[in-house]
């Protein structure tokens, strides 16, 4: 028996198609969140009216794309604006919730490392749990590093001391943003005597890499005018 389709017909079963496709996570993800992210970059409004402006856009873009490295991104990114419940009480409460379904549905992605560095965002009780679990069950070295890092700064005294050099035996080669987990283990290990910190005093020396990412000394600068600018992201 032959089916002839009317273009109605046609039309009607190519838009099932592409809903379907979408709820699958077909389609150009990456292109999408690319977009996606450019749009909220370029927004000209505040920070919080920002995240309130795109909020439901990124999270429609995660239900869309379930099991996708983007629609984690996208989750990851609603993650970290948790912080902007902060004021109302929930924070915590809605941090914890979508780190354990990051975790539940993502348990092998390299993007979880990014998970601590929203340490922030949790009561205390819930990043033990949470970076607990990323330690001990991540196949990936990065991750893993991520969660011991966050997990000593919340350590005094020999506790903390163990964990970094923990840190800096198992994970010193391992890549953090512009340095190494092992730099960043050794800087909490050995930090510079506060008297050499006194105003007047010259400066300690700084090793690390230019905008260029070609190595640079605070030294090679000598006799010539420097500004040196310490920001954070919390």
């Amino acid at each position: 028996m032959r089916i002839r389709w009317g273009a109605g017909a046609l039309l009607a079963a190519a838009a099932l198609a592409a809903l379907a496709g979408g709820a699958r996570g077909g389609g150009d993800a990456a292109g999408d969140l690319a977009a996606l992210q450019k749009e909220f970059g370029e927004s000209k409004l505040g920070y919080r009216e920002k995240y309130l402006a795109f909020r439901e856009r990124f999270e429609r873009f995660a239900e869309t794309h379930p099991k996708t490295e983007e629609g984690l991104t996208a989750k990851i990114w609603l993650l970290g604006n948790t912080w902007w419940h902060r004021e109302e009480g929930t924070m915590e409460k809605r941090a914890a919730a979508l780190a354990d379904a990051i975790l539940a549905d993502f348990p092998d992605s390299k993007q979880l490392a990014r998970i601590p560095d929203l340490h922030y965002d949790f009561s205390a009780p819930d990043r033990e749990r949470i970076f607990g679990k990323l330690l001990a069950s991540s196949p990936h070295a990065e991750v893993r590093a991520s969660a011991l890092l966050r997990l000593a700064t919340t350590r005094k005294g020999p506790e903390r001391k163990e964990m970094l050099e923990r840190l800096r035996k198992e994970y010193g080669a391992v890549p953090f943003r512009c340095t190494t987990f092992g730099a960043m283990a050794e800087a909490r290990l050995f930090p510079h005597d506060p008297a050499a910190l006194e105003v007047g005093r010259p400066a300690p020396e700084i090793e690390g890499k230019d905008a260029d990412g070609k190595p640079m000394r605070l030294s090679d600068y000598l006799g010539k005018v420097v500004v040196l600018d310490f920001f954070g992201d919390w």
